[in-house]
C-alpha cells in the first residue's frame, strides 16, 4: 500500500485543495494466498475551514478502480470500480 498526497493552500476565498493517489498492490507469496489486488484510488478534497461570521464546506470525490480475485483460491478476475462524493457545509 503506498499514496502520494498535496495540498494547494488558499486556492479560493481560503479554501485548499488537496489531491491523493493511494495504490493497493498485492499477490500471493509463499503460504500465504491473497486475492491478487491491484487498486488504484485517485480523489480531490476542496476544505474552506469554520471562521466567525463565515460559510464553511468540504467537497471530496474519489474513484477507485482496477483488478482483484473472485476469491484467494479462485484464478478469474473481476473488474473493481468504485466511488463516492461527500459534500458538506455551514456557517460558524
Amino acid at each position: 500500500f503506498w499514496g502520494l498526497y498535496g495540498t494547494l493552500a488558499g486556492i479560493v476565498n481560503g479554501a485548499s485543495l488537496d489531491l491523493y493517489y493511494l495504490g493497493l498492490h498485492e499477490q500471493d507469496a509463499p503460504r500465504l494466498e491473497t486475492a491478487d489486488r491491484s487498486l488504484s484510488t485517485v480523489g480531490a478534497r476542496l476544505v474552506r475551514r469554520p471562521a466567525s461570521g463565515m460559510l464553511d464546506y468540504e467537497f471530496e470525490a474519489a474513484w477507485q478502480f482496477g483488478t482483484s480475485r473472485a476469491s484467494a483460491a479462485s484464478a478469474t478476475d473481476l473488474d473493481h470500480r468504485a466511488g463516492f462524493v461527500h459534500i458538506e457545509g455551514g456557517y460558524t
